[in-house]
């Protein structure tokens, strides 16, 4: 039987093995470019878990499976924090009421665990955490059948990890090529194999016991925006729900944790939303808003947009842009879900638009949304380039809805391009990098390379121009190089086609010594 103190006392020591081996898992990220930082990310988020364990209350295994899960889905980061999060949110809400964990318990938690994580993305890559998560639950199920206790389950599910964590290569060419494992996958099993070490420590020391029971107004297609709660929810079956919603209207979405739902869809009929939902359990929190008399009394202050960035000049060039406020996040753009939600509070507007402008915070910024009470949408743009193209679409006296779609047609209508250095040696699409070298970049692909910076920045440039219809060029120099380099930049690109419009700012980036936008 696990207890609520060896629980706690796993997360610590999962929290203390991930730091220790945050720097190879960073090593092992195949793509050679400076914000590799799966370890990283994994490292704070369950640091950030576990200085928060201090606080949490008495209670059970399950209660205090409630309380890291909620802190984990907070400090989660990157994609690698939020599926470990969504992963342990499942194990939490399987065992929701126990106050202790035994073997069955434990081997579905990881089940549901690894459940919860697939259904949260939208296409899943087999060779990453998920396929570890996976094969580990398998062999926990299987050793759970045997009649082995609790520990001996959790060690089988470990060992199941390692050996899928192998396989990786053979599921990503990619891996393969480079002679390395899933970086996901490896922080994964440095968790678990913290958790196991503590766990068999505490597990002599464990007493058994019994576990207790468990727009515009013409352009408004649905009319209501019915937002509520379920409570008493655990027997719901989300998928269900989920499906109903999408039928009686759109923008639907229920997310579950520890008993509750949330809710949110726009639809003309609300009291079939409720009538379900009351199938399901009780109501609160309900809020119902007709979209059209929202939008006929153009409410201007109704919509704002949270753009993620780094490097205070592109705060500046975001927040030149009505109703934008700029979440200044670390150099590697990697804000936790806590970080967005808590801009996402303090946002002056009902209806938030979030741009991650980095495609490793887009998982963030959706569990963010999940947990918010306003209304928010979490759009497509990966790049900083795209993110201020969004911005500059935005249009406070636009429905949210309108804003939607030009916010994304206009991110989608540009190239983004940057210039940075190889963080390792390494070898992609056929080139091998040496580690210093450096790179130009066509979104996230490696486009050129070379040995000096404003000549690799003019190739780069030239490259997106020649793929594109448009001629308007933005340069954003970053804190590791000055005006004077981006104006010979600007200068060579303008001799060898004259017949575009350059812009250049100052945006003090770190890590990428330019950031470029054709338009």
């Amino acid at each position: 039987m696990i207890s609520a103190e060896t629980l706690k006392c796993s997360i610590i020591s999962a929290a203390e093995n991930i730091s220790k081996h945050a720097e190879e898992v960073n090593s092992l990220n195949v793509f050679p470019v400076p914000d590799g930082d799966t370890g990283t990310n994994l490292a704070l988020t369950l640091t950030g878990c576990a200085n928060a364990m201090k606080l949490c209350p008495e209670g059970g295994a399950g209660a205090v499976a409630d309380y890291a899960a909620g802190e984990l889905l907070r400090c989660a980061r990157g994609n690698s924090g939020v599926i470990f999060s969504l992963i342990f949110k499942g194990f939490a809400e399987s065992i929701d009421g126990l106050d202790y964990i035994d073997a069955l318990s434990l081997a579905n938690g990881l089940e549901t665990g690894c459940n919860e994580a697939y259904a949260a993305i939208e296409k899943p890559t087999e060779g990453t955490m998920l396929t570890v998560i996976r094969l580990a639950a398998s062999k926990a199920a299987s050793a759970a059948k045997k009649g082995k206790n609790a520990a001996e389950v959790f060690k089988a599910a470990v060992d199941g990890a390692k050996v899928s964590l192998k396989s990786t290569p053979n599921l990503l060419p990619i891996l393969k090529k480079h002679g390395v494992v899933d970086a996901g996958g490896q922080g994964l099993v440095y968790i678990m194999e913290g958790m196991l070490n503590s766990a068999e420590t505490e597990e002599k020391n464990t007493l058994i016991k019994p576990a207790k029971p468990q727009t515009e107004t013409q352009d408004i297609k649905y009319t209501y925006c019915t937002e509520f709660l379920i409570n008493g929810s655990e027997k719901a079956d989300m998928n269900e729900l989920r499906c109903f919603l999408a039928d009686i209207g759109d923008c639907a979405a229920a997310v579950g944790h520890s008993g509750i739902i949330k809710v949110h869809v726009h639809t003309n009929t609300p009291d079939k939303a409720l009538k379900k939902a009351l199938e399901i359990g009780e109501l609160s929190d309900i809020k119902i808003d007709n979209m059209r008399i929202q939008s006929a009394a153009k409410n201007n202050s109704s919509c704002g947009m949270i753009s993620l960035c780094s490097g205070k000049g592109i705060k500046r060039l975001l927040e030149e842009n009505r109703g934008v406020i700029a979440l200044e996040c670390t150099s590697t753009m990697n804000a936790s879900a806590g970080d967005i939600l808590e801009a996402i509070d303090k946002c002056p507007f009902e209806n938030v638009f979030i741009s991650p402008n980095n495609k490793n915070t887009v998982l963030a910024a959706k569990q963010a949304a999940a947990m918010s009470k306003k209304r928010v949408w979490v759009n497509n743009s990966k790049t900083i380039p795209e993110g201020i193209a969004a911005a500059r679409a935005f249009n406070t006296d636009l429905s949210p809805e309108k804003n939607v779609a030009e916010t994304e047609r206009s991110a989608a209508e540009i190239l983004s391009g940057s210039v940075t250095y190889a963080a390792k040696d390494g070898n992609l699409n056929g080139r091998i990098f040496l580690k210093g070298e450096i790179l130009g970049l066509e979104g996230d692909r490696i486009a050129c390379a070379g040995e000096d910076i404003e000549s690799t920045a003019v190739r780069i440039i030239m490259h997106l121009l020649e793929k594109s219809i448009k001629n308007k060029v933005l340069l954003i120099y970053g804190k590791d190089t000055d005006g004077y380099n981006a104006e010979k930049v600007v200068n060579t690109v303008l001799a060898k086609c004259g017949d575009i419009e350059i812009e250049y700012y100052r945006g003090g980036q770190p890590l990428y010594y330019y950031i470029i936008s054709v338009e």
